[in-house]
């Protein structure tokens, strides 16, 4: 039987740094994969009415490396354990950075005959990079080559222990879609999930 789902995909941007402009980096939204987690983050939001487990942070993946990037294998199943093995990664690591604190909220196409005007069943998240590293002390900036390859989010319950976040969902760029950091600007994530 088939029942309500949670679809994700996020859009990359590139902001300028001088006029804080927006401009797509790519043309196509890459879908996400919803991990298991995610259901303990609604059942503590929903269940619970707990603000800590709101979806707050968003994971930007980078390698230092001017080529193309391989994307590791990962299934609903995985968790926050791939992240801090990062840590023993020459090359790889991750922006941990905050969304913009509250999501637009809007009515998803196709959608419009079940929702009031002021409703809606879509979130759309922002986020954007920022700071010259990662959160293993891998340098983030130009000047290595730094190219983000995958999009996370998560749950940040004790803001400054990333051991202690919880992983809503997560995607990768396929090799033409990666993003490189460049000099003048930083990278923006456009994350819409709906609820059907």
């Amino acid at each position: 039987m088939d029942g309500p789902t949670a679809a994700g995909k996020h859009l990359a941007f590139h902001i300028d740094d001088r006029t804080g402009i927006w401009t797509p980096r790519q043309r196509l939204y890459t879908p996400n994969l919803l991990l298991y987690t995610w259901g303990y983050i609604v059942a503590r939001c929903v269940g619970m009415a707990d603000p800590r487990y709101k979806v707050a942070l968003a994971y930007l993946e980078f390698e230092n490396n001017p080529g193309p990037i391989s994307v590791p294998s990962y299934d609903r199943s995985d968790g926050l354990q791939y992240y801090m093995d990062l840590s023993s990664s020459p090359v790889r690591d991750y922006l941990r950075v905050p969304i913009r604190p509250q999501p637009d909220i809007v009515i998803a196409p196709g959608y419009e005959d079940y929702f009031a005007p002021d409703q809606g069943n879509c979130c759309i998240f922002f986020a954007q990079s920022q700071g010259g590293a990662g959160v293993h002390g891998r340098p983030f900036s130009d000047g290595v080559h730094s190219t983000v390859f995958g999009i996370a989010l998560a749950a940040g319950p004790v803001p400054d222990d990333p051991a202690q976040d919880v992983l809503f969902a997560r995607s990768y760029y396929d090799q033409a879609n990666q993003v490189p950091k460049v000099p003048s600007g930083q990278i923006g994530i456009q994350y819409p999930l709906t609820f059907e």
